[in-house]
């Protein structure tokens, strides 16, 4: 955690942020408060809730709104506005005002939702995907030491001053945030127009979800979990009342406790997500929300505290993971579109699970609802966890910050590495695919459009920086039993002469680069060169989308001299774990759409 404050830029970043969620820990509970003390109305009250959730059901239009600028210049004027939102605060003097905090509160919903999406995607152009996990749960752990304390305090705040003063005190953390960001030194590409059409625009963060493995697991397995732990808002006070026999003022012991175990949740989730990969985190996260409930169904004091700060540890690993996937499986421009996506599809579970378990708690006995809620987290844990592959673990122990350099690595060479532009490509990757598939001779599926998912692959390196190397799986899911495709290609800046026009899968236009031609790898000379150099153990197969980082999970079985030989593809993959032990194969994984992991030949050594 320490590596990420020495970068200068993100100091300035957590100072502002920091600030800005003092403010809003004081004044989340002051707007309920508020519109009790003029209406002295309980219901009046509990509305204020809806107000700020109401935008969430918009999230994706703030997603597209978000993806429309650069990062920071967005946040510096998100969080001036953010000030301005609060000053009609200063107008309200009775009950005829509370419309007017019924507004700040939905526009303050509308800041939540669009910072927390221009937030995600400054921090993935300013830090490297080894300091994501620590960035993040940094934030959160921050976030959650404030709810111990901070809601109180602004409570107090309101009674001695007023809620004019606490909306004032939070408007300055805003201009504060803002002013640090401002301050902050990152160059930004401004956003390309996607050329596509608005609808598409708008739901580009959902198609991205369905068709990155990693993304679309995890948010199913999100939303399985959220389905149920909404249970817990109204199970505590169970808790608090029938097992432990307390006041309801007593749940904020439970809830302190909780606290407690969300901030060492935060100062470890980084070290886990690089550990064990992301993934396998969140599913750790997950079990430990389903232990914490089973724990909590004990009576006895001792017990309840303990799962209330193992359920707060699991929450932030959780989050923390949740937020790091999003950043390194989503390219820059869709950050924001993936974020808010994201947040509405396992929103709506968590809504009814909120609603379920406050209709259930007065008719049910809370340690059966407590039970509802450990199956179905450690549902969604065993459903993650057997996928877990997808993310991998980072390397403990990074490069030194400024620098991606690895020991031993010619420095000459590392200048030509391929560096990922996280942007868009119009059309697709997938979308070409979808075109040219078919009309191979190897092709098994039917006569409609194969229904294409991007299953797995890795990434080789020009050593004259000149040609992008993928070698990309993609599994055909509309299939009556999915297929999977191995497609190596070539990326060129022009158009590649002298071979056959099946060997051109299409153009499209990169968001950085312009216009990119594509070839199918088999006819591209650098492509097919770059593999025979792998099988002779003279190049390093790299993560497909993450530069200058290694793939371990490529295995080259039998180092094999290929002069005079050649390396056959197998165009159409299957699981063959067996035959990992033979010589001059070259063996990797990919992900079925249900989530299982296989792994097969890519590619043999064969005499000519």
């Amino acid at each position: 955690m320490r590596a990420v404050f020495r970068i200068p830029a993100f100091r300035l970043l957590f100072a502002g942020l920091a600030a800005s969620m003092v403010g809003d820990a004081l004044l989340m509970l002051v707007y309920a408060i508020w519109v009790k003390s003029l209406t002295g109305s309980n219901g009046a009250a509990g509305l204020v809730t809806l107000f700020i959730a109401v935008p969430y059901v918009l999230a994706p239009l703030g997603g597209w709104l978000v993806d429309r600028f650069r990062h920071r210049p967005f946040l510096v004027v998100a969080n001036l506005a953010s000030a301005l939102m609060l000053l009609p605060l200063f107008a309200v003097r009775d009950a005829a005002d509370v419309w007017i905090i019924y507004t700040v509160a939905a526009l303050y919903g509308v800041s939540s939702v669009t910072i927390a999406a221009a937030l995600s995607g400054l921090l993935k152009e300013l830090l490297a995907d080894d300091l994501l996990a620590d960035a993040n749960g940094t934030l959160q752990t921050v976030r959650e030491g404030l709810r111990l304390g901070g809601p109180l305090a602004g409570a107090a705040l309101f009674a001695a001053l007023g809620g004019a003063a606490v909306a004032a005190i939070d408007a300055v953390t805003f201009l504060v945030a803002a002013v640090a960001i401002a301050r902050m030194r990152l160059h930004e590409e401004p956003p390309a127009p996607s050329g596509l059409h608005w609808l598409s625009e708008l739901t580009a963060g959902l198609s991205h979800i369905r068709t990155e493995a990693a993304l679309r697991r995890m948010t199913i397995a999100t939303a399985i979990g959220f389905l149920v732990i909404g249970i817990n808002e109204s199970v505590l006070f169970a808790v608090v009342g029938q097992g432990l026999h307390r006041p309801a003022a007593f749940v904020g012991v439970l809830a302190s406790a909780q606290g407690v175990g969300a901030i060492a949740g935060g100062l470890w989730a980084g070290r886990l997500a690089r550990g064990v990969g992301e993934l396998a985190a969140i599913a750790i996260g997950m079990a430990a929300i389903g232990v914490a409930d089973a724990l909590i169904a004990f009576p006895w004091l001792p017990v309840i505290l303990l799962g209330k700060v193992t359920g707060g540890l699991g929450l932030t690993i959780m989050i923390t993971g949740f937020t790091t996937v999003i950043q390194r499986h989503t390219p820059g421009p869709l950050i924001g579109r993936v974020s808010t996506a994201a947040e509405t599809l396992i929103s709506g579970p968590q809504t009814i699970s909120i609603a379920a378990g406050a209709a259930l708690v007065s008719v049910a006995d809370y340690r059966l609802l407590l039970a509802v809620v450990t199956i179905g987290m450690l549902t969604a844990a065993a459903y993650l966890w057997l996928a877990r592959r997808l993310t991998a673990p980072l390397p403990l122990g990074p490069a030194p910050i400024g620098s991606r350099s690895q020991p031993g690595r010619d420095t000459r060479e590392e200048a030509r590495m391929a560096f990922i532009h996280h942007t868009t490509m119009t059309p697709t990757k997938l979308e070409l695919l979808a075109e040219w598939l078919p009309a191979q001779s190897w092709y098994v599926g039917g006569a409609g459009s194969p229904e294409l998912l991007k299953a797995g692959g890795f990434r080789l390196d020009d050593p004259e920086g000149e040609v992008g190397i993928e070698l990309m799986v993609v599994v055909d899911a509309g299939a009556r039993e999915p297929v999977a495709y191995l497609v190596p290609m070539g990326y060129r800046g022009a158009a590649l002469e002298g071979v056959p026009g099946a060997a051109l899968i299409g153009t499209s236009e990169h968001g950085v680069l312009g216009k990119r031609w594509i070839y199918d790898g088999v006819h591209d000379p650098v492509v097919t060169a770059r593999l025979r150099a792998l099988l002779r153990g003279e190049a390093v197969p790299q993560r497909q989308s993450v530069s200058d980082t290694p793939d371990p999970t490529v295995v080259v079985h039998g180092i094999s001299p290929v002069d005079g030989s050649d390396v056959r593809i197998n165009r159409v993959l299957r699981a063959e774990e067996a035959a990992e032990g033979a010589p001059g194969r070259l063996v990797a994984g990919w992900t079925w759409p249900d989530g299982a992991a296989a792994r097969g030949v890519f590619a043999t050594v064969a005499q000519r």
